[in-house]
């Protein structure tokens, strides 16, 4: 009908209506006689009285043999209204419901927001409108939540992480068509997240058969405020990833938890309980459906420790327990208790201090590349690599601090030196940065008063807010002068705290 010429559509029109008379002529049930010949004669009289090809007599038709048998409870459907007819299916209802109040009629359309203005312009249509999928897409902004600190997460070097896509664990955990658990474990500073960041941005590059599959993802953070570390935020995001992508997993449990939730509470104000996202998430275990889930789920030694146990139950109960889909768990973890008394529950394991040799050697190239060290590169390459023990975070340190003490002028083999004297374990590395920063009286004023202002920001804050908190002086007794352009002159580079 929307592709038809204009000239064809009154055709068309008269066409359907036909059809729709003659349908009903086909299949309906007279208890008598009497109304049967009453019925075609009425009929007869209209298409004889008017015009052939006409739909006004068509119309006329079709409520005349409405009209016969009133006391009966009739519906009258029409699926994929096109847009123009619209106002003519109206009108075709209406027209019926005069002589039979009794009917109900069902209109469907493609097109959005074009029925609830249809109807009113129709004296005596007394309509309901439903927008399809209207309950779905209120239900997920009522689980939205924005998880931040993916977006913090450092990228990883060229050439870094593709270990993962052949390593063994992976593989297997991978290829299983059962719903299974991978546990990656790594020191503080391994590159973790990292890889959980790649993993997901890879993910259907790297697996094809993983480019219809649903995924939902957390990162948990400490450092990005109380919010990002709950484990209720992390279920509301799952569900709400599962949702934007899984139409019908709506439909299968969480419907009903969310109508009874809009009993208690409009949909605007709803406030999801932990124990019904917990239902929620757990229905996984009876859904039905073809395509995969993913659930990657970063930093748990991050999270809230209340109810982290409960949480660390609840994700290989669902692999346990699913029937009729394919649930794949990905986690990554700093080494911790819970974790470790759950490894008896988990199919595929991984540390990944044994497994990034290659991706330190990498990082660590950066760093050196732009020193001269011509003679000792290879010597510095292989320090750096056996003392990292798989933490990225070192190396970078490491990296920084080499190129500070390059740039005094200093010999390739003092630079060597240096490195050697550099601690090999972070705690003790920040134990030095933090003794240089007391031996600069200036240096330490600056340091009290950032970490002070991060300690009482009422959330994490940026570099940039850092620095213009610095240009602000510590002495009430200071005269100060609201001037853009005098305290411009105040806010020192964004060098000096990185």
């Amino acid at each position: 009908m929307q592709s038809a010429p204009t000239q064809r559509r009154g055709s068309i029109v008269e066409a359907y209506l036909n059809s729709l008379l003659d349908d009903y002529l086909s299949t309906r049930k007279l208890d008598e006689h009497g109304d049967l010949v009453k019925l075609q004669h009425n009929v007869s009289q209209i298409l004889k009285a008017q015009a052939p090809s006409n739909e006004r007599s068509l119309l006329a038709a079709l409520c005349a043999a409405i009209s016969i048998g009133k006391s009966q409870y009739s519906f009258i459907v029409l699926d994929c209204v096109p847009e123009e007819f619209i106002g003519t299916a109206c009108e075709v209802i209406n027209s019926l419901q005069e002589l039979l109040p009794t009917l109900k009629g069902l209109l469907t359309t493609d097109c959005p927001f074009t029925l609830p203005f249809a109807f009113p312009t129709i004296a005596g249509i007394n309509a309901e409108h439903i927008e399809f999928d209207q309950e779905r897409r209120e239900c997920i902004n009522t689980l939205r939540f924005h998880n931040t600190r993916s977006s913090t997460i450092s990228k990883e070097c060229k050439g870094s992480c593709v270990w993962l896509w052949t390593h063994a664990q992976y593989r297997d955990w991978i290829a299983s068509h059962n719903s299974r658990v991978l546990l990656v474990e790594g020191k503080p500073g391994s590159g973790k997240s990292t890889l959980t960041k790649y993993f997901c941005d890879h993910l259907e590059e790297k697996q094809p058969m993983s480019s219809s599959a649903t995924v939902a993802k957390f990162f948990y953070s400490y450092r990005e405020g109380e919010v990002q570390r709950r484990h209720y935020h992390m279920f509301r995001s799952l569900l709400h990833d599962i949702l934007c992508q899984e139409e019908g997993f709506f439909y299968h449990q969480l419907q009903s938890l969310y109508r009874a939730r809009c009993v208690q509470e409009s949909s605007s104000t709803l406030l999801w309980s932990y124990s019904s996202l917990k239902d929620a998430l757990r229905s996984l275990a009876s859904y039905s459906t073809r395509r995969p889930v993913y659930l990657i789920i970063d930093a748990v030694d991050e999270s809230e420790e209340n109810d982290r146990r409960d949480m660390l139950n609840l994700l290989p109960e669902i692999c346990a327990t699913t029937r009729f889909c394919t649930v794949k768990i990905f986690v990554a973890s700093r080494p911790i208790g819970q974790l470790e008394l759950r490894k008896p529950l988990v199919q595929n394991f991984i540390r990944m201090q044994g497994e990034t040799t290659s991706d330190i050697a990498t990082l660590a190239r950066f760093f050196l590349g732009g020193l001269n060290l011509t003679g000792l590169i290879s010597q510095s390459l292989n320090y750096i690599v056996d003392n990292a023990q798989g933490v990225f975070l070192w190396v970078r340190l490491v990296g920084e601090e080499l190129i500070a003490y390059e740039e005094k002028g200093v010999s390739e083999e003092e630079v060597f030196e240096f490195l050697k004297r550099l601690p090999t374990e972070l705690e003790d590395f920040y134990r030095r940065m933090l003794q240089q920063i007391r031996n600069k009286e200036a240096d330490l004023r600056g340091a009290v008063k950032m970490v002070q202002f991060i300690l009482f920001a009422g959330r994490p804050v940026t570099v940039e807010e850092v620095v213009h908190a610095l240009a602000v002086s510590e002495n009430p007794a200071t005269e100060f002068y609201a001037s853009d352009e005098i305290f411009q002159r105040r806010i020192p580079s964004e060098r000096y705290i990185i």
